[in-house]
């Protein structure tokens, strides 16, 4: 019914008239084509893509409006037919998603920026303000743009009333998520509201695996190692496993170096030293080795100046141990070196690595070795998408990355692919 008489009676010209059927028919279309999938199992869904092509046709005759007022202070109902644009696109937004068609949305966005829509946003109702921030934000989470994620996730939060818990907490999961990808933890305080019951204990033990380079904790804060299998299905059913997989890698090797740095340091050893404070790679190579295998040792704190590694030397562990295992090889220093040298080309370490008689050794930054995780990050664009820059200030997090978009910084980089820079003889 929606195809063959609601969509040519909005495309006609006295269509505007009917902007509250259209809203109420979109999101009954896109619920029931979701729920007739659901039940038949059909694994390509020809409901909701039937559904998707009949709500794009009336989405695409709402931005065709022309009946927008001229003055200074429109209202929504001097925007005619684009009182609906927002409802019809986060309906589409419910499909994209669902069916995993996440580029789609970059369309809309751009179809949205470019009927200067946003110029007016702030008309349409809260409700749908908030749906669309969410879907936004998601979008800039899988396209890696993580500060304007958590920027629009935040305005998304804040914009959902504090009794609907049940939104709320789906904003905060991916809010928190992008947060600690900018090396930004989750207060008490935010931990501590309703609609975030149960998402301290999933995300506290990752951020205290970041801040520790503690790559077995990370992997039981995951669920692929330890006794509670429900962690693991946690991240998977929120889609976040494999991008804070991916993503914290990069964090925990900071940390691990920072940890080692710590440990070592003149001032932990009672020696003193001129010149810009130096970290042996042989210690980090130790500390990466006790991090990445499995809880044998009683005390961590061996890395003393009379310790010495053999790297050839098999002795330490029984043939198909994994006690050392880096991805089910054992961890070597060229490892150890690749990642090194990517934390300095990437600036999440100031310093240089320099070669010496006794091995390479890291020679940090006399000041700020460890900068901010956040200013490093600067959004990448995507001239194709041409999707909307975010300016949220008021959120939980906003504070921490205000100078990072302020600065810039330079792109964020996987470890794959290292080149080696970053030597000095």
């Amino acid at each position: 019914m929606f195809g063959r008489v609601l969509n040519p009676v909005f495309n006609s010209v006295q269509g505007t008239i009917f902007v509250s059927v259209i809203k109420a028919a979109s999101a009954l279309t896109a619920s029931s084509a979701l729920r007739i999938d659901a039940l038949s199992r059909d694994p390509r869904c020809p409901c909701s893509e039937a559904a998707m092509n009949v709500l794009l046709r009336s989405f695409n005759s709402t931005l065709g409006e022309r009946t927008v007022a001229a003055t200074t202070a429109p209202t929504l109902q001097a925007i005619g037919k684009k009182a609906a644009t927002i409802r019809l696109a986060n309906d589409l937004f419910k499909l994209y998603f669902k069916m995993n068609q996440i580029r789609l949305c970059a369309t809309i966005h751009s179809n949205i920026k470019t009927a200067s829509i946003p110029s007016y946003l702030d008309l349409y109702p809260k409700s749908e303000q908030c749906a669309y921030n969410y879907y936004h934000g998601r979008h800039y989470f899988y396209a890696d743009q993580f500060v304007n994620a958590l920027s629009t996730l935040e305005r998304a939060y804040a914009l959902a009333r504090p009794r609907d818990h049940k939104q709320r907490k789906m904003i905060a999961r991916y809010m928190i998520a992008a947060a600690i990808i900018l090396g930004k933890f989750p207060s008490d305080v935010l931990l501590a509201r309703p609609e975030c019951a149960g998402l301290g204990g999933m995300f506290l033990p990752i951020c205290h695996a970041i801040r520790l380079g503690d790559f077995r904790g990370f992997r039981r804060a995951l669920g692929d190692e330890g006794p509670d299998p429900g962690r693991k299905q946690f991240w998977i059913r929120t889609e976040l496993y494999l991008i804070l997989k991916l993503r914290c890698q990069i964090l925990l090797w900071r940390g691990l170096v920072r940890r080692a740095y710590l440990l070592t340091r003149p001032e932990q050893t009672g020696m003193r030293r001129k010149g810009p404070p130096t970290l042996d790679m042989r210690n980090i190579l130790i500390l990466a080795r006790f991090l990445h295998g499995p809880e044998r040792v009683d005390n961590p704190l061996f890395l003393g100046e009379g310790f010495h590694c053999d790297e050839d030397s098999d002795t330490d562990s029984d043939p198909g141990d994994d006690e050392t295992s880096y991805y089910g090889l054992r961890l070597e220093t060229v490892d150890v070196e690749c990642a090194i040298i990517s934390l300095l080309d990437q600036g999440f370490i100031r310093g240089y690595i320099a070669r010496q008689s006794s091995g390479p050794v890291l020679v940090l930054g006399k000041s700020d070795a460890f900068p901010p995780v956040a200013e490093l990050y600067r959004e990448e664009r995507f001239p194709e998408e041409d999707i909307m820059e975010s300016d949220y200030e008021g959120g939980p997090f906003s504070a921490h990355i205000a100078s990072a978009v302020a600065s810039g910084g330079g792109n964020v980089v996987r470890l794959s692919g290292v080149k080696p820079i970053g030597f000095k003889g």
